[in-house]
């Protein structure tokens, strides 16, 4: 995967022009896009098992933001 297809680098730049956010991201999972550092090269096979099950059952996802509500960090 690149950044092609996936802008991982302006995710943050990205979430608030188009009002979206990630949900269930994966505790077992350090750091996430946005997140100071990201690197998607970086995570190891475990932490893309990791959101590869979330992602199938449904938990991992990519939603607009909710009516009021912005959370930056």
């Amino acid at each position: 995967m690149d950044e092609a297809n996936f802008p991982w680098a302006e995710f943050y730049r990205r979430a608030i022009t188009f009002q979206i956010r990630i949900e269930g991201w994966s505790d077992r999972v350090a750091i996430c896009p946005g997140g100071f550092g990201f690197q998607y090269n970086s995570l190891k096979r475990i932490d893309w098992l990791a959101l590869y099950e979330l992602a199938t059952s449904g938990h991992l996802r990519v939603v607009k933001w909710s009516e009021g509500s912005f959370t930056y960090f």
